[in-house]
């Protein structure tokens, strides 16, 4: 076959292939020294360093804040939330990278290009006569002489998705595990993750330490999401025989603190036994952090809303059990205002708790695409009410199967606030977020919410948080600033916001820009605008009102909005 391609790396061996750090390299040169980055020193000086942080094995650092320090040469205690010169700089340069690719693709070789939300370079291995195409995480990149493999946590984005960069070096620990996975339990519903003994690499009394703190505490957080079956493997050997289909459903962790660094660097690897496959990995620096935060962010990492764990089977289209492809993708697509989305998670948990109705990690899953079937309706002007007592009966069900587990007190907490209970809202996302303290996309989907309470001093420190954290895979959470920035009549700055909070999709980005160009007195765009919003709820003029008090927005910003649209002649 011929045509364009990258070579298909994802289940090969890396060493097959002529990629390596020097290769990188000289692809980097060839690609500045091109027509599309001439008098583009800040580009150039941009794709270096994100470039030469992956290489030195220092993707951690690629986040806008330190990119803003050593790129762009900002003062330490610049805003990375509000400065948006670093996201508009990546695209700008993803715009470069591409058209350099589409001028070279009769040249076979390394390519280097950004994915849309993420700062983490993509190297992919081009033959112009091949039809094959996947990407190459950066992690991937052997060295010119064998180094030990680096310890990189690599998160990316494609469009609305945060997609996680495979670790694709060969896995000599598969053999050992082998044993452990033997005798997992038959008929799993969840994905099992055996977790195995911590260690400490090297000797001190702190790294010792360490070491007990998160050997006992770390399985209870892991448990606490409720969305694996958690094995240690001292439990292993009084479970049963898995199967060759629950083997695709099986994961190993293995966590260690390297006693002989200077700062106790805690470090986690996540092998998808299924597949053969380091598929995570991610480190936390000892000396300084307290050992429960260290904990919390192994678990969020692993299987917080963006975890690894979710990413991997919400991805693998060769996962033995659609069933846990279902329950991944509707635990991500809670971050997404996406109508078919939502509908398509409606479906197949549907099908999940009819063939199985003891599962309460699809009930807490149903409860939460219930509530966004109950916002949506709302929004076309029809009556949620019936979605908000689906939403009720599943959030009951979840909370007496799986009580006090991550999803299911979401469940509770949505739950209580579509039937005005507020106060036992408050409650519950106290507890989620005392429980799971490291989850940003948690902390913004509070922050979201209480904002249309008007609590923005609460909605706009959650937002802050949430953005740092997830770096540019938060981008929704810029809303509560935007609607913060409407009301206190800021309105240049809230159409900023909504502009960088990337949410096409969903309806209120067109209606309150409508309005906030209404305020201003540019009909022109305001109009433009309203055009986006009714290809998106047509009509929506006629349940404006309704739809804000379905969503309990305070009367006094439901008549800011209004008022925004009639200046521009649009109600």
């Amino acid at each position: 076959m011929t045509g364009g391609g990258v070579t298909n790396l994802l289940f090969e061996k890396i060493s097959d292939y002529d990629l390596n750090r020097d290769s990188i390299l000289a692809t980097l040169e060839e690609i500045l020294e091109s027509d599309h980055f001439a008098n583009a020193k800040r580009l150039e000086d941009f794709l270096r360093f994100i470039v030469m942080e992956i290489v030195e094995g220092r993707s951690s650092h690629l986040k806008s804040y330190t990119i803003g320090l050593e790129v762009f040469k900002r003062r330490i205690d610049y805003d990375a939330f509000n400065d948006s010169i670093v996201r508009t700089t990546a695209n700008r340069l993803r715009k470069a990278l591409d058209a350099y690719n589409y001028s070279s693709a009769a040249k076979d070789g390394v390519r280097i290009s950004l994915q849309k939300g993420s700062y983490v370079p993509v190297f992919h291995l081009y033959n112009a006569n091949s039809d094959s195409a996947a990407l190459l995480a950066p992690a991937s990149i052997p060295e010119t002489a064998p180094k030990p493999p680096r310890w990189i946590r690599e998160i990316r984005s494609n469009g609305a998705y945060a997609l996680l960069g495979l670790f694709l070096l060969p896995i000599a620990l598969y053999g050992g595990y082998a044993a452990f996975v033997a005798n997992a339990p038959a008929g799993a519903q969840r994905p099992i993750l055996l977790l195995d003994k911590v260690v400490a690499i090297g000797s001190s009394r702190n790294a010792d330490e360490l070491v007990g703190f998160i050997s006992e505490r770390l399985s209870p957080a892991l448990s606490g999401y409720g969305n694996v079956t958690v094995m240690e493997s001292n439990d292993l050997s009084r479970a049963d025989t898995l199967s060759d289909t629950e083997r695709n459903d099986t994961f190993a962790l293995q966590v260690t603190v390297d006693g002989s660094s200077s700062d106790n660097t805690v470090n986690w690897r996540l092998t998808y036994i299924g597949k053969q496959r380091v598929v995570g990995a991610g480190r936390t620096i000892g000396n300084g952090a307290d050992a429960k935060t260290i904990v919390a962010a192994i678990a969020s990492d692993i299987l917080g809303t963006e975890g690894a764990l979710s990413v991997v089977l919400s991805e693998n289209d060769n996962a033995a059990s659609t069933n846990l492809k279902c329950l991944a993708r509707s635990q991500r697509r809670a971050l997404f205002y996406d109508d078919k989305l939502q509908s398509d998670s409606v479906d197949c948990l549907s099908q999940i708790v009819a063939n199985e109705p003891d599962n309460g990690l699809a009930w807490a899953l149903l409860s939460l695409s219930y509530n966004w079937s109950s916002q949506a309706a709302s929004s076309y002007g029809q009556d949620p009410q019936p979605f908000v007592e689906l939403q009720r009966e599943a959030a009951e069900k979840a909370d007496y199967l799986a009580p006090g587990t991550y999803l299911t007190l979401q469940a509770r907490m949505f739950t209580a606030f579509n039937v005005g209970r507020l106060a036992t809202f408050d409650q519950v996302a106290a507890k989620l977020r005392q429980l799971f303290t490291l989850d940003p996309f948690l902390k913004g989907r509070i922050g979201l919410t209480v904002s249309r309470l008007g609590r923005f001093d609460e909605a706009l420190e959650l937002a802050r948080e949430a953005q740092a954290e997830a770096d540019q895979t938060g981008d929704i959470f810029y809303l509560p600033n935007a609607y913060w920035e409407f009301f206190n009549a800021d309105y240049k700055q809230s159409i900023e916001h909504l502009y960088m909070a990337n949410a096409e999709k969903y309806y209120m980005v067109p209606l309150f820009r409508a309005a906030a160009f209404g305020s201003l007195g540019d009909r022109k765009q305001a109009m433009a605008a309203w055009q986006e919003l009714q290809a998106l709820r047509p009509g929506y003029e006629r349940h404006l009102d309704s739809d804000f008090a379905f969503k309990r927005v305070r009367q006094d910003y439901t008549d800011k909005v209004v008022n925004g649209l009639r200046k521009a002649g649009l109600m």
